[in-house]
């Protein structure tokens, strides 16, 4: 299954939480628990950075940055039941946080894709807020590209959202390229999907190294001229 690990990190950003990580202790308590909190995201230390948004969120309830800080590092443990929970409370104090519904939307699908519907609500709300975000058309496309039920896939719409995502990055992210080719694998143009896999894994903002070995799948898959679906077959399937 491929995971929204671009997207991720841009939640963080749209959600307005800045890493910290010149900083010492400051001056409120539940500023500070959020700076060591945002320090173990950057360590990779998931249950110390729960574990320190937990204790800011005691402090402060309504501490967005806290909260966002959590669903990040339960998406990266799987947590994924707790990562929707802490996005949902997000969205109960502002309906319109956009990292919130990306983040969500993403965790709905990484969960299980029958939780398709869910997933779409949230990203096409993020689409409406900013049409001019790459983000939310590129996580729609996946989906219409994805989904194991066809009833659900609409390859030529996957197809322009991914265009349409891509050409607001220049072409040059490589979570999006990866969008695209499974967009066009879906639409049965297995040339093109062949050629933006090969993009999206030479691409300069490049995949994680957890997500290589995946996208490298995939391109032997449409070189097979076979599509990738989520939760069937292929890689992480």
């Amino acid at each position: 299954m491929k995971r929204f690990v671009g997207s991720w990190a841009l939640v963080l950003g749209m959600a307005g939480v800045g890493l910290n990580l010149g900083a010492s202790a400051l001056a409120e308590p539940n500023e500070d628990w959020i700076n060591r909190g945002q320090q173990a995201l950057v360590r990779g230390d998931w249950d110390f950075a729960i574990d320190c948004f937990t204790r800011a969120i005691r402090l402060n309830p309504n501490s967005t940055a806290a909260y966002t800080g959590r669903a990040y590092a339960y998406q990266e443990k799987d947590d994924l039941s707790h990562c929707i929970a802490d996005y949902s409370e997000l969205l109960e104090m502002n309906p319109d946080d956009l990292g919130a519904l990306t983040g969500r939307g993403a965790a709905y699908y990484h969960k299980d894709p029958c939780y398709f519907a869910e997933a779409l609500a949230d990203h096409e709300h993020a689409r409406k807020l900013q049409p001019q975000h790459p983000l939310p058309y590129n996580n729609i496309a996946w989906i219409l590209a994805t989904h194991p039920q066809q009833k659900v896939r609409d390859g030529a719409k996957a197809r322009d959202y991914a265009n349409k995502a891509c050409a607001m990055t220049g072409f040059r992210s490589a979570n999006i390229l990866d969008t695209l080719a499974a967009a066009c694998a879906e639409c049965g143009d297995y040339d093109e999907a062949v050629k933006w896999q090969k993009k999206a894994l030479e691409a300069p903002n490049g995949l994680p190294a957890k997500e290589i070995k995946n996208a490298r799948l995939r391109l032997q898959m449409y070189e097979k001229h076979q599509p990738y679906r989520e939760g069937k077959h292929g890689p992480g399937g």
